[in-house]
């Protein structure tokens, strides 16, 4: 069976708040954590950064203006997502969206703009 959670991964790490399921709040602690999801987000993150916002062979105006288009395009899809969501998913599926929910701006906007420079880029080969 393969472990989900490496334990080479595990760390005490300091947390400014944590709510305990079967206690009280605790502020300002050191708590056992396993660091899997916090490396990867912050991969995903990053990685995505990167390839969204490098600059391009030709960075001109009309591509400043596709990455602005693209970004308000993308953040406009992302809240009819999480419109939808408040309005259609309950329990721990709605958690599970608004997780997926960070990444959306990032992924929909490398996508459109991808595929905005390569529908300019073929236009112009024809």
């Amino acid at each position: 069976m393969i472990d989900s959670e490496p334990k080479w991964l595990n760390s005490k790490v300091f947390v400014f708040y944590t709510d305990l399921l079967f206690g009280k709040d605790l502020w300002y602690t050191f708590q056992e954590n396993n660091l899997l999801d916090e490396v990867a987000s912050v991969l995903r993150i990053v990685g995505g950064w990167l390839v969204a916002f490098s600059r391009e062979t030709v960075e001109d105006e009309f591509i400043t203006k596709i990455r602005l288009d693209c970004l308000a395009w993308s953040i406009h899809i992302n809240y009819l997502i999480l419109l939808a969501t408040i309005l259609f998913i309950q329990g721990m599926t709605f958690f599970y969206v608004l997780v997926f929910n960070m990444f959306t701006p990032l992924i929909l906007f490398i996508i459109r703009f991808r595929w905005l420079i390569w529908k300019h880029s073929y236009k112009f080969e024809a």
